[in-house]
Parts: C-alpha cells; sequence; structure tokens
C-alpha cells in the first residue's frame, strides 16, 4: 500500500493511492467454487490465488472561495487463479 499528497501550488493539490494484494487459499473441499467449470471432486485439494489492484487518483482545485472541482481517475483489477491439485475425469469417477 502505497500514498502520497503533492501540493501543486496553494490552489492545487495532487493525491495518489495504491493498494496491492495477493491471496493465496488452499482448501480441501471446492464449496466456494462449485460454480466454476471443471471436475471438481470433494477432498481434492484447490489452490486459489488472488490478486488485487487498487488505484486512485485525485485532482483538486480551488477556483473561486465558491467553487471547487475534483477530479478523479481510478482503477480496479481483481483477478483469481483456480487449480486442482488432482483432477479427475468422468469416466474415472463412474
Amino acid at each position: 500500500m502505497g500514498s502520497f499528497d503533492y501540493l501543486i501550488s496553494d490552489k492545487h493539490t495532487l493525491v495518489g493511492r495504491y493498494q496491492y494484494e495477493q491471496d493465496p487459499l488452499q482448501a480441501p473441499f471446492p464449496g466456494f467454487e462449485r460454480d466454476l467449470a471443471g471436475n471438481y471432486l470433494p477432498g481434492n485439494p484447490i489452490t486459489t490465488t488472488k490478486w488485487n489492484h487498487a488505484a486512485l487518483l485525485k485532482l483538486t482545485s480551488v477556483f473561486t472561495p465558491r467553487l471547487l472541482n475534483e477530479a478523479h481517475v481510478a482503477y480496479q483489477r481483481y483477478d483469481v487463479l483456480n487449480s486442482i491439485g488432482t483432477p479427475f475425469t468422468n469416466s474415472q469417477v463412474g
């Protein structure tokens, strides 16, 4: 996580924020991934890795004592990768 505040002038300020997160999860049961395409059997380990990127850039400008403007630019990306520890085929199950 990182952030900065920059005073461009007495009437303009720039603010930036960035956050990165990686969250690996290993589960023996595919309970929360049951809607995903593929062959999942309870007891087969599933590894889920989530990546989250979030960024924000904000410019604040004071034009007059009664007129203020804020411009925002934001970016969000959320990736998920699922992998089966022991995949099987339909014929193996019967």
